[in-house]
């Protein structure tokens, strides 16, 4: 653990080492220097490591020249491949000592970008600034390409050098060597100008277009001898595979080509088994995945791809919420004791709405009835079987496989021993426990003396016989006296109690489990004693398996109903189903205990279960282990911004908007115009998936937005209702409009306007009342004593509901930055401003203004 912020990350090997080490900059470590924090001169924001293990560079954001008044900010450090050669490092900086007149000049180009070598002498133990060079001042990342050569031969690994990524191009840059520059390709949708995501990177070069988005393998070790290639990822997602034609350290050709589609990562990573795992800062897939893993299946050598170069151009998921938008805890699920959490999450056309909540073969069903017993028997189709040595005309109170090959039915007369368990205890309504057990033969003996407790007995547990042993040596009775009790049944001293816990309830079950669990022992499994009692109380205690004596204690409150226990199986690990009046799971994942209730409906019983050829028999299953809350997710067109329940029915409104995206009507508008002169559409181009490949770019200006109707209890959208002439939708408010009898209504803040809304179909739909024109951008609004209350721009104002528009009632022009929250108590208004400031404002009860 690391006690302080994490400024940057790297890893290395030590040459003939076979352990790879991280070095990790904090503020709070040793690879940072200076005691004044993480600040812009002070190292530790990048970190670059030395491909042999011999050395790192630990470099600060800005570096300064105060001899020669020259100030730099580096944007990327990275070491370069010499082989064994003294360590070399290339960084870009950015030389800003001008940077006012060049704000002036409103020319970004005029700022000077160095690629910049610096050389770590080993046998001076000294830095020098070897070469350096200007470069594209777009570039933004360094990938470092393998080189130096092989000690065995005089065969070299690579050409050395690296790659300089920026907007368009991909540049090949080694000192005394001649430089390589190849286009990146772009996408050819009919409705896309190849002009707007020019446009577009040059407004951000340092977080878009190639920045920290590569990932690079050596296939030294494959099946492709001596290759390597490079996997780079733009800002829409789409992966290139980049391979560098070289004889020994000369570069003869830069190539690139179109390899996949991937959510935008902040990360990639090759493994050497054939899998790129992708981590995805800011994108929410559908199913809830911020990371994901996938499988090569080819390289991308034998496909028709066109490709690029230099010469002719002079499956395992992670999941997460990242990044929330908006998020409301409420409880609209019918029949449901516990909350939900709704989260409006993700960015551009990947995002979702989310609701989260808590949440071998068998062969033969057994089923009690009152009256008598059922058995099915499992195959190609499940029917019933009569000749199982069960007893059919009395109802079954337990049921159990006795070893490989035996079972044994417990009646209310007695028990049916079908050739199965070693073990068998049996509570006698006296108060007695009667013990049997299978001896050599197949017989079932029952133990010469019987165990009088003194009290009735509510419940028994045997645990599991361990493997390499014919017998569990303890037994765990539940009394109606308010204890539990640990009774040997070794050889030795059969029967004889051991330990006793003493319980605030009278027990309702008992399950005795070996489970995993790394807080307590790494190495094996401990056994634990499960307790339930009647009040909805779990106790767990760990049984020592040396002594049988109970200590560490735990409870846990489950629900309402006296508490079942239930030993289940779960990938293929035992685990334990508690059932009161709801349902939980305590299980290993990741060597961790873990406790989650399960989304389901009260069960009475339950019991694991799988058949190969009728899953559908299967009551329920759980589909991932680890996740503590269960997740619907709703796929949105663009990134959500804010919403609200209405108050009376159970949807949710949602908006949501995208800039620099095309609208369903600029679209529709385009296409039609297409078509009418007669240009040809390539159709399939126009079917590709916008939450893969993402929406249509536009200009700057051009905006998308919606808004849309949820029923959070269906998990389904109901309406949507896109908004025209180019408006995004910033804030919303349900409103009771006074001057119209407290008739509810929908007011949704755009650049420009207030629209409101009526209510129709029961709430799944919406009819357009008026529009109000503003003269600001409203980023906040709020329902206030029958009237709205918004935040425009710097001005605080109240509206009232007009015919043909909204009436401004009143004015507060005395915040000094723009308002972005608002919340009411009483005739209070609190309003939160851009720069995190707090205000508090008062209506007058006389008359209508702000103090």
């Amino acid at each position: 653990m690391v006690f302080g912020s994490i400024r940057s990350l790297a890893a290395f090997r030590l040459t003939g080492s076979t352990k790879d080490y991280a070095i990790v900059g904090s503020d709070s470590g040793r690879i940072t220097f200076g005691k004044s924090g993480a600040r812009r001169i002070v190292p530790g924001q990048y970190l670059a490591t030395d491909p042999k293990g011999r050395s790192v560079m630990i470099a600060a954001v800005e570096k300064r020249n105060y001899t020669q008044k020259q100030r730099y900010y580096s944007t990327t450090v990275v070491g370069v491949d010499v082989g064994f050669e003294n360590p070399l490092f290339a960084a870009l900086e950015v030389d800003y000592s001008e940077s006012d007149r060049i704000l002036l000049a409103k020319h970004s180009t005029l700022q000077k970008t160095m690629l910049t070598y610096y050389e770590l002498d080993l046998g001076l133990n000294h830095v020098v600034r070897k070469w350096s060079e200007p470069t594209d001042p777009r570039a933004n990342l360094l990938v470092q390409v393998p080189g130096g050569q092989v000690a065995s031969s005089d065969r070299f690994d690579g050409p050395s050098g690296v790659l300089v990524c920026c907007e368009d191009h991909i540049i090949y840059r080694h000192m005394d060597r001649p430089q390589h520059r190849v286009p990146i390709p772009r996408r050819n949708h009919p409705l896309e100008d190849p002009a707007w995501h020019h446009y577009r990177s040059s407004c951000h070069a340092q977080n878009e277009g190639l920045s920290s988005k590569t990932a690079q393998i050596s296939l030294h070790n494959t099946r492709i001898q001596g290759a390597f290639f490079f996997l780079l990822q733009s800002e829409d997602g789409d992966l290139f595979k980049v391979t560098i034609d070289h004889e020994e350290d000369e570069v003869k050709a830069l190539k690139v080509k179109y390899f996949d589609t991937v959510p935008v990562a902040s990360s990639l990573c090759i493994l050497k088994s054939g899998f790129l795992f992708v981590v995805a800062e800011f994108v929410i897939i559908t199913d809830g995945s911020l990371s994901h893993l996938y499988q090569f299946q080819k390289l991308g050598d034998d496909d028709d791809e066109p490709e690029f170069s230099s010469t002719s151009y002079p499956a395992d998921e992670l999941e997460s919420l990242d990044p929330i938008m908006d998020s409301k805890v409420m409880n609209v699920l019918p029949n449901s004791d516990t909350p939900q959490i709704f989260a409006a999450c993700g960015r551009g056309s990947r995002s979702t709405f989310r609701m989260l909540r808590h949440d071998e073969f068998d062969s033969y069903i057994i089923l009690s009835f009152v009256n008598g017993t059922l058995v099915l028997s499992i195959g190609e189709t499940i029917e019933e079987v009569q000749d199982t040595g069960f007893l059919s005309s009395a109802p079954t109170l337990a049921v159990q496989q006795i070893g490989a090959d035996a079972l044994l039915q417990v009646h209310p007369h007695g028990i049916r021993h079908v050739l199965t368990d070693r073990r068998v205890v049996v509570a006698l309504s006296s108060a007695e426990l009667v013990y049997f057990e299978l001896d050599l033969d197949g017989q079932l003996n029952e133990y010469q003396d019987r165990k009088a407790m003194g009290s009735t007995v509510l419940a028994l547990s045997i645990a599991e016989v361990p493997e390499g042993r014919q017998r569990t040596p303890y037994l765990a009775v539940g009394c109606e006296d308010q204890t539990v009790r640990i009774i040997s049944l070794d050889p030795e001293n059969t029967l004889e109690t051991i330990s006793l816990q003493a319980l605030t309830a009278p027990p309702s079950a008992i399950c005795i489990a070996d489970m995993l669990d790394a807080s307590i022992n790494k190495a094996q499994p401990t056994t634990f004693v499960n307790i339930g009692l009647q009040n909805g109380v779990l106790l767990r205690t760990v049984l020592d398996p040396i002594n049988g004596q109970l200590t560490d204690t735990r409870t846990r409150f489950l629900g309402t109903r006296p508490i079942k226990l239930l030993r289940v199986q779960i990938e293929k690990s035992p685990a334990i189903l508690a059932l009161s009046s709801r349902s939980w799971l305590n299980y290993t994942h990741q060597n961790l205990m873990h406790f989650t209730p399960l989304i389901f409906e009260n069960l009475d019983y339950a019991w694991s279960f799988s058949a190969e050829l009728s899953p559908e028999v299967i009551i329920f299953q759980i589909p991932k282990l680890g996740m503590k809350l269960k997740q619907d997710a709703i796929q949105l067109s663009c990134t959500p911004r804010k919403f609200i329940s209405h108050p009376t029915n159970r949807f949710l409104y949602l908006i949501e908007g995208d800039h620099r995206v095309l609208g369903e009507d600029a679209i529709n508008r385009q296409l039609a115009q297409l078509r009418q002169a007669g240009k040809p559409i390539d159709e399939e181009v126009l079917r590709l998936p916008s939450e893969v490949f993402g929406r249509v770019r536009a200009p700057a200006g051009t905006w998308a937005s919606a808004i849309r109707i949820i029923d959070p209890v269906e998990a389904k959208t109901v309406g949507i209702v896109h908004l025209d002439n180019n408006e995004a939708a910033f804030c919303l408010a349900v409103v009771p409009f006074a001057a119209r009898g407290g008739e509810l209504h929908l007011v949704v803040g755009t650049a420009g306007f207030l629209r409101t809304y009526t209510f129709t179909q029961d709430g799944t739909g919406l009819e357009l009342l008026h529009k109000t024109e503003l003269d600001d951008v409203p980023l906040a609004i709020i329902a206030f004593q029958g009237r709205l209350v918004a935040g425009v721009g710097k001005a605080l104002r109240l509206y009232e509901m007009g015919k043909k528009k909204l009436l401004r009632k009143v004015e507060n022009k005395t915040f000094s930055s723009p308002i972005v929250t608002l919340n009411t108590q009483g005739s209070r208004i609190l309003v939160g401003d851009m720069q995190d400031s707090i205000f508090m404002r008062l209506q007058s009860t006389r008359s209508i203004w702000f103090r």
